[in-house]
């Protein structure tokens, strides 16, 4: 049930009211019609869970051709365009999603994170409010990471801190704090937080939050703890093996110690662990910033050819 406040935001942002999602006298397909839509439905998740995103693309595609009312298709090839790093299509899937299901409090949470990764920050904290109510905690640390990103770090430590009091000592309110610490000039303060949470993590003997341990090894680096770094962004690389990130931080720092068969390497392992043109642009980005401009082409090249 969709409260007073909720529907007008919703109405706010075009998905009450919508001529896509509410349309009176719209007639939807015979569910006996589709009987036979099954297994694509079922070939297109399947495709997106063994990471063929190409395939998953092209059978999302065409059953939203055929029946542009299926919600869990939308939502489906919003997350496999943001696999393909097409970030701002994946924000519109979701969105169609979330005109067909307004009170989906997953999908306007989908579209928030997708906005924040597209650096669509108004999008993003708007959508973000719609899940206040239902899901505080969550909400709290995606508008704490909107103004993180706004580099608002005064706003990002009071939502950071109403995330805290609706669930405390979570990694993830350590994670940003450390981060809005570490935006301030202040490295070892925020090894430290990392290093509290990560003794939290072990003493409930629980995995290591998602990029600890590469904020970690930023910080480290930073202190110039250069050999403490490149063990943290391996652990980081072993725990979550398709994040691209620490693969690129530690490229450069190897690309800094003259490190360069290691640098390589490093590429071809992340290009094994997650062969996407997600993957492929981002090993033409470091390579950019290392000065292989002509390695660089070679990626951005291939990233272009995988995801046609």
């Amino acid at each position: 049930m969709v409260d007073e406040e909720k529907k007008q935001q919703l109405a706010a942002l075009g998905y009450i009211g919508s001529t896509v999602a509410t349309k009176p006298d719209a007639v939807l397909p015979d569910p006996k019609e589709n009987i036979g839509k099954a297994n694509d439905i079922g070939r297109a998740y399947r495709a997106y869970l063994n990471a063929n995103y190409p395939e998953a693309d092209r059978l999302t595609a065409e059953l939203l051709k055929n029946n542009a009312y299926m919600v869990d298709v939308w939502t489906l090839r919003a997350r496999v365009l943001a696999k393909l790093n097409r970030t701002d299509e994946a924000i519109d899937c979701a969105k169609e999603a979330l005109k067909l299901s307004p009170g989906t409090t997953s999908l306007a949470a989908m579209v928030a994170s997708f906005s924040l990764e597209a650096k669509r920050y108004d999008d993003a904290e708007k959508h973000a409010r719609l899940t206040l109510k239902e899901t505080p905690f969550e909400a709290h640390q995606l508008l704490a990471q909107v103004w993180l990103a706004r580099k608002d770090y005064a706003k990002a430590r009071q939502e950071n801190d109403l995330a805290e009091k609706v669930h405390p000592n979570r990694p993830a309110t350590a994670l940003i704090r450390a981060r809005i610490i570490m935006d301030g000039g202040d490295p070892e303060t925020a090894l430290k937080e990392l290093d509290r949470a990560a003794a939290e993590m072990a003493r409930r003997r629980s995995k290591p939050a998602p990029k600890l341990n590469f904020y970690r090894g930023d910080a480290l680096v930073n202190l110039g703890r250069d050999k403490e770094a490149e063990a943290a962004f391996r652990k980081e690389i072993e725990l979550y093996p398709t994040g691209a990130q620490p693969y690129k931080n530690l490229i450069v720092l190897y690309a800094l110690q003259n490190r360069n068969r290691e640098a390589t390497e490093l590429i071809f392992a992340l290009e094994k662990a997650a062969p996407t043109p997600a993957t492929y642009r981002a090993i033409a980005d470091v390579l950019k910033v290392i000065g292989d401009q002509e390695g660089a082409k070679f990626w951005a090249a291939r990233a272009h050819n995988a995801q046609r």
